[in-house]
């Protein structure tokens, strides 16, 4: 069972009682006897007093009315944090609440400029961070049962220069600069042989680990950024993107973009594109952005209509793609 991706909000001190006895519920889940659970339940309480202080950082993911999981941080030094916590409702553990709620609080770390996550987490759940990026330290004492050791992980933060970060809010979505912390999510989204179909064969399928470690080496050689993440509810689901051409055709860049099947139909990818080729126009001094359109995808050549790209002709049988020729549809945004 997956769960769509959930709303994350700040928690609030009236909530104390309630996600208390959700991290007990969490633990449960994993077999531990009742006196083991009563041993940590000192650890385990949230204290209502300090939600919404500088030094406890709390969020909950909810859908409507019900709170799915939670996560709190705590500085260690200024740039330094620990995940002092994080559950989710047995119910719902596996469906991606989790993973939303590790995601979630790596951007708010980013956003303040953090470098590391500190995590002293649950033997069961080491699969869960080390798939969210995180690698293992050591061990450390658990405080609540004494000789029992707790594997601990680090999750690095990636920060962006603000001379070359960007950030445009599309009202449905986010364009802002890739950061490795965004690899679990392109991953999930990226591996999609309908994505591929529609884009030149640079893009892979399947896309692996490997792809986006080489991905995100690629983004870090660029002395300006010329590729951006399309960011929905925290999670990085599509990229969008602008190749500046050279010598006589120094004024014209080329411009692609793709998202993930699950935004689909939500107007997300026409907000985003209207927004980055107005910026990748002005940005870096272009007169002219083109963008191919493979003959079999109207739905993109929709998109570009709308964001003000206008049809200029067909490419006869210029594409070999997916065993076939076919032709392309060229648009061009004109300034």
């Amino acid at each position: 069972m997956t769960t769509a991706v959930p709303h994350i909000r700040k928690a609030s001190p009236g909530e104390a009682g309630y996600l208390t006895g959700l991290a007990l519920r969490s633990k449960a889940h994993w077999g531990y006897a009742q006196d083991f659970l009563e041993a940590c339940r000192e650890e385990l309480t949230v204290d209502a007093t300090r939600i919404g202080s500088d030094d406890y950082l709390s969020f909950i993911a909810v859908d409507g009315n019900n709170i799915l999981g939670y996560y709190t941080l705590v500085p260690m030094s200024a740039s330094v944090f620990e995940l002092e916590a994080l559950f989710v409702e047995p119910e719902h553990i596996g469906t991606g609440v989790g993973r939303a709620l590790i995601e979630h609080a790596v951007h708010c770390l980013a956003k303040k400029g953090a470098t590391r996550l500190i995590i002293q987490g649950d033997p069961n759940a080491e699969d869960f961070y080390i798939a969210a990026g995180a690698r293992q330290t050591g061990t450390l004492e658990s405080a609540s049962i004494p000789g029992r050791f707790l594997p601990v992980f680090e999750i690095e933060i990636d920060g962006e220069d603000s001379r070359q970060s960007l950030r445009l809010d599309c009202g449905s979505c986010i364009v802002r600069n890739w950061r490795r912390s965004d690899k679990t999510s392109l991953l999930e989204n990226a591996s999609n042989r309908k994505i591929w179909r529609n884009l030149g064969d640079r893009y892979p399928y399947p896309y692996t680990e490997s792809d986006a470690d080489a991905w995100f080496a690629f983004l870090e050689k660029m002395e300006v950024p010329t590729h951006w993440a399309i960011e929905v509810d925290g999670r990085a689901v599509g990229g969008v993107g602008v190749e500046p051409c050279e010598f006589e055709y120094r004024r014209t860049g080329r411009f692609g973009y793709w998202l993930g099947e699950a935004y689909w139909g939500r107007g997300i990818m026409t907000a985003v594109a209207g927004a980055a080729s107005d910026h990748a126009l002005q940005q870096f001094e272009l007169v002219r952005l083109e963008a191919s359109v493979f003959a079999w995808n109207p739905a993109s050549m929709r998109v570009l209509e709308k964001c003000g790209f206008v049809r200029e002709g067909v490419l006869r049988r210029s594409i070999c793609k997916d065993g076939e020729i076919i032709d392309s549809v060229l648009y061009a945004k004109v300034v």
